[in-house]
């Protein structure tokens, strides 16, 4: 079944270069939207998304993102 759900990231200097938006289309076969997003390279920041797609590939995306 097709769901939208709305995810905020926070990102630590760290986490920056970390592919998430890549994953979620490629592996997980999920579209977006971005809603809102303040990221500086080597500091950190934040993104908001819109994201859709079939409810287990959301699923295992947010268990991704948490990895």
């Amino acid at each position: 079944m097709e769901k939208s759900v709305k995810i905020r990231l926070i990102f630590s200097h760290g986490d920056v270069n970390r592919p998430f938006v890549h994953h979620y289309v490629s592996v997980f076969g999920l579209t977006f939207s971005i809603l809102q997003a303040d990221i500086t390279p080597d500091i950190g920041g934040r993104i908001v998304l819109d994201l859709m797609g079939e409810e287990e590939n959301i699923e295992e995306a947010l268990k991704y993102t948490i990895e």
